[in-house]
C-alpha cells in the first residue's frame, strides 16, 4: 500500500463507531527514538520546561465533562 513505501507497517485495524467501517492502524519507528532514549530517558527522564509538560486536549476535556453529566 501507499504508506508502506515511507515506512509504515500496520499494527492493527479497528472499526470506526457509529460508521462500522473498517479502519487500519499504522505505525513507524522515529528516527529520533534513540537520540530521546540516550539523552532524556537513560537519565531519568525528559527536561522540566513548560512546553513538555502534559496538558489537557480540548475534545479530551469537553468529552470528560461530558461523560461526567
Amino acid at each position: 500500500l501507499f504508506h508502506g513505501t515511507y515506512g509504515f507497517r500496520e499494527l492493527g485495524q479497528q472499526l470506526m463507531p457509529g460508521v462500522e467501517r473498517r479502519v487500519s492502524l499504522l505505525g513507524k519507528e522515529l528516527c529520533s527514538f534513540a537520540f530521546v532514549r540516550d539523552t532524556y530517558l537513560a537519565q531519568g527522564g525528559l527536561p522540566d520546561l513548560p512546553w513538555l509538560r502534559s496538558r489537557d486536549v480540548p475534545a479530551r476535556t469537553a468529552q470528560r465533562v461530558a461523560a461526567q453529566a
